[in-house]
């Protein structure tokens, strides 16, 4: 990647591979941390519906004022969808 920098010509050329490689990373972060969700979800219980799977997280993990915001996020995006839709 630094092999880039001395025959670049301009400050775009070099912006460019830092740009993606810094999405790459991001990217394949976000990947291994949801894959480590799902093993130790599957290690806690190997019967898990994946219809339910986002109600079973929101319920088990997280706090009554999560759900509140959660349900009034759904909402206000329904809300807004059904408005422009019509």
């Amino acid at each position: 990647m630094f092999h880039h920098m001395p025959i670049a010509k301009n400050i775009q050329q070099m912006q460019k591979p830092f740009l993606f490689l810094s999405f790459g990373i991001l990217f394949l972060i976000f990947i291994t941390c949801t894959s480590l969700i799902a093993v130790m979800l599957y290690a806690k219980d190997p019967n898990l519906n994946l219809n339910t799977l986002a109600r079973y997280i929101v319920d088990k993990y997280s706090f009554t004022g999560l759900r509140r915001l959660t349900v009034i996020g759904i909402t206000a995006n329904v809300d807004v969808c059904c408005r422009f839709t019509y």
